[in-house]
């Protein structure tokens, strides 16, 4: 145990010469969370994430202050300064998430004829390089990668190349971001003295650092739930199909609890976290509860705990229909998912996962991130993971630096897919061919 540690320990130490530290940031509507990470090599050449540090800073606001720095900028600050501190780093640039009201996501499906009949990787490539030409075209493109091919109108399972047909069909997803929402998070990190290294959807970070493999092979859609926004990502046969959100979120319950108890913004905040519940039990109609009164915060009125849950429940199902509904419109396939995961800040509302599982008709759990090295327990929790999500992104960008088509998982892997390769070998002999091609 004292060796793994102290070998930990040189890793961490060695990733700092060599200049491998990356860092995430995600801007919420209530919270601001930033994460420092160290990339530990792995024996297959890969990289791991090593969680050095994490910051947080909630209660945001959008008004200016008297001294002109924007409330959500002095947040950022905060939020990396509690993370430089911890992981005793300073960091000149981070990967950021877009919230998934900025983001939307498309399938792009490619066709090409096969004169000579059989599937060649010439031919794949093609396709690939029509996708990501299409995909370019909506936006600032975030993310795609592959969904399936067809051949003749009938998809491929296994290797394609070499196949008889005289059509092949490319699937891919395509995640674009609105160019406004990129920019006004370019001109945020730029004040924070900051560069991007690169831009992420909120709800496929939230999801790549809850989801296990299983659930995403199965079919299963992963909902974070922030302040202002609930975010979904739909995945089905292992790769993500959709994403996206709805403006509805945490901080509309609080605002029910203000205006019909009529007390003030914080007090409702502190009701709903330390009392709150979609549920009423046995005995909450007789548990009463204080709400300092708007006009008068000195004699508080007097509510029960089943009147909050009165409250509470309503806007919870309305916000899991609407989020159900906008992935049934992104991608039909959600409408049978038998399983729903829930991650966000909103989903450790006492209640919440028997109330989606009410509105979706699908069983619910509620999503931490886990298998992170170095992570402390606090930042597992479920506001941190789209940051989370953030640097294990982040690190597969490190391992496929120098690769043709650097947005994908890596063309030269799945090129090996193609012909039949297993993944560790394939990747093998992908990265010499890939050097073959540079070089020659």
């Amino acid at each position: 145990m004292a060796d793994q540690l102290l070998m930990k320990r040189r890793a961490k130490k060695a990733a700092r010469r060599q200049g491998e530290i990356i860092a995430a940031v995600d801007i919420g509507g209530a919270k601001t969370a930033c994460v420092i990470a160290a990339l530990s090599p792995l024996p297959d050449g890969r990289h791991e994430p090593d969680v050095l540090g994490v910051g947080q800073f909630g209660g945001l606001r959008a008004e200016r202050s008297q001294n002109g720095a924007t409330d959500r900028e002095r947040a950022l600050r905060a939020a990396i300064d509690a993370a430089e501190r911890m992981a005793g780093e300073q960091i000149d640039s981070a990967y950021v998430t877009l919230g998934g009201r900025n983001v939307t996501a498309r399938r792009i499906a490619v066709d090409l004829d096969l004169p000579t009949g059989t599937v060649t990787e010439e031919d794949l490539i093609d396709c690939r390089n029509a996708g990501i030409s299409a995909a370019d075209s909506g936006g600032r493109l975030l993310f795609a990668d592959d969904m399936r091919i067809l051949l003749d109108g009938v998809s491929i399972n296994g290797p394609s190349i070499g196949l008889h047909g005289d059509r092949l069909t490319t699937e891919l997803l395509a995640v674009n971001a609105r160019e406004a929402a990129v920019a006004n998070a370019e001109d945020l990190m730029s004040r924070c003295a900051l560069k991007v290294d690169g831009f992420i959807a909120a709800p496929y970070a939230a999801a790549e650092a809850v989801l296990i493999e299983d659930e995403k092979d199965l079919g299963v859609l992963a909902i974070d739930m922030g302040a202002r926004t609930t975010q979904f990502a739909h995945y089905d046969r292992g790769v993500l199909v959709a994403c996206g959100g709805v403006n509805v979120g945490g901080e509309h319950v609080t605002r029910d609890i203000a205006q019909i108890f009529s007390t003030s913004l914080p007090a409702a905040e502190r009701i709903k976290t330390l009392h709150g519940t979609a549920i009423a039990g046995s005995g909450d109609e007789h548990r009463l509860l204080d709400f300092p009164k708007l006009d008068d915060p000195g004699e508080p009125s007097r509510h029960s705990r089943a009147d909050l849950a009165a409250v509470i429940q309503p806007r919870l199902e309305e916000t899991f229909d609407l989020v159900f509904n906008a992935a049934c419109k992104a991608s039909p396939g959600a409408a049978s998912v038998r399983r729903v995961v829930l991650t966000g800040g909103g989903g450790l509302l006492l209640g919440a996962l028997e109330t989606a599982e009410k509105v979706m008709k699908a069983k619910a759990r509620l999503g931490r991130a886990s298998d992170l090295v170095g992570a402390p327990e606090a930042a597992m929790a479920p506001h941190f993971a789209a940051a989370l999500g953030a640097i294990r992104y982040g690190a597969r960008v490190h391992d496929n630096k120098g690769r043709r088509t650097p947005r994908f998982m890596g063309l030269d892997a799945w090129l090996a897919t193609q012909r039949g390769a297993s993944h560790k070998g394939g990747r093998w002999i992908g990265e010499v061919g890939h050097w073959l091609r540079t070089n020659f």
